[in-house]
């Protein structure tokens, strides 16, 4: 009887259950000092005086419906918080079964928030 290492597999398998969530930044305006993910905000529209920094995309392939979108926004406020941006404007997201959650944003900085 030939035995599999199933160690491997489970590894394998658990990583894509998890799934991990990527992002990027493209600069476009001044970077500001770093601040943490939590003081991130997310808006649907840009508010009054707001700087745009940069550009922001992510995804996780391996996660959709609203925990993938989650996830995602997650990894954004994270990347946004490196370039001084306090804020995010989401500009698409896309949810699909077969390539999983992407979103796209806007990275902003609020003075006075």
């Amino acid at each position: 009887m030939i035995q599999v290492n199933k160690k491997p597999l489970a590894l394998v398998l658990a990583f894509l259950l998890v799934g991990c969530a990527t992002s990027s930044h493209i600069l476009t305006g001044n970077v500001h000092p770093a601040i943490s993910p939590e003081g991130v905000k997310v808006y649907a529209t840009m508010p009054p005086n707001a700087e745009v920094v940069g550009l922001l995309s992510g995804s996780n392939p391996a996660r959709y419906k609203q925990v993938g979108i989650d996830s995602v926004v997650k990894k954004l406020k994270t990347e946004a918080g490196k370039i001084g941006a306090n804020g995010i404007v989401v500009t698409k997201q896309d949810n699909d079964g077969w390539t999983g959650a992407k979103v796209s944003g806007t990275a902003i900085f609020v003075p006075n928030l």
